[in-house]
């Protein structure tokens, strides 16, 4: 039965993702077959491991729950612009790069869903997470990133608020996309095409964040 509602939820969530687009940008690119079966098997891998990756992380002495709940917030936000950024046909690189330099922003969005579904059981989890993932897809494609304004300098030229500055990047990711794209490498020595192929693709797409 929870595999059932997985099978339909996902339908349904990518007819909500194709709504949105065309309200919001008037548009819709869908990917042909080929990609979409090997985007299929690579997002597949990711979020295998990115699930094995949280666990361990919560398996580390004291701060592993701080830390399994800090990615977990990460990954709740990469799975909600996901349709927004395979519309603008970034690869996963361009994906995950762009979220380790916005980390704090991909943290807060990310950050009442996680808090709502971390510490229930798998079912009622995936339960919960149906209820309110609908509106993520959205609130995603919705979205856009504002520059931050430096803050304000007196006459002496001294800076009249002394913050406290956060780390540019954090390559949280890594190994994520390691174990990926190791097993990217194995499938295609196995004989699965094309799934390396969409992974590593360039499109030089980052300047269409809308």
């Amino acid at each position: 039965m929870y595999l059932l509602c997985l099978m339909v939820n996902s339908n349904l969530f990518s007819q909500i993702a194709l709504e949105a687009f065309q309200i919001h940008a008037n548009e819709y690119q869908r990917p042909t077959m080929a990609t979409s079966a090997a985007s299929a098997i690579g997002n597949a891998l990711f979020y295998i491991n990115c699930a094995a990756f949280a666990r361990l992380l919560y398996l580390v002495p004291f701060i592993g729950a701080a830390l399994s709940f800090f990615v977990t917030c990460l990954f709740m936000a990469y799975y909600s612009f996901e349709y927004k950024w395979v519309h603008l046909q970034w690869s996963l690189d361009q994906r995950l790069r762009h979220v380790e330099r916005n980390w704090a922003f991909f943290l807060g969005f990310g950050l009442p869903a996680a808090s709502l579904t971390f510490f229930l059981s798998t079912l009622h989890a995936g339960g919960v997470f149906a209820l309110i993932y609908p509106g993520y897809i959205i609130l995603a494609t919705m979205a856009a990133l504002k520059p931050i304004r430096a803050p304000a300098t007196t006459a002496t030229g001294v800076r009249a608020i002394h913050q406290c500055r956060l780390p540019n990047q954090i390559p949280f990711f890594w190994p994520v996309a390691a174990a990926t794209f190791t097993m990217a490498i194995l499938l295609k020595k196995l004989g699965v095409p094309n799934v390396l192929a969409v992974m590593s693709e360039k499109k030089d797409q980052l300047g269409k964040i809308v």
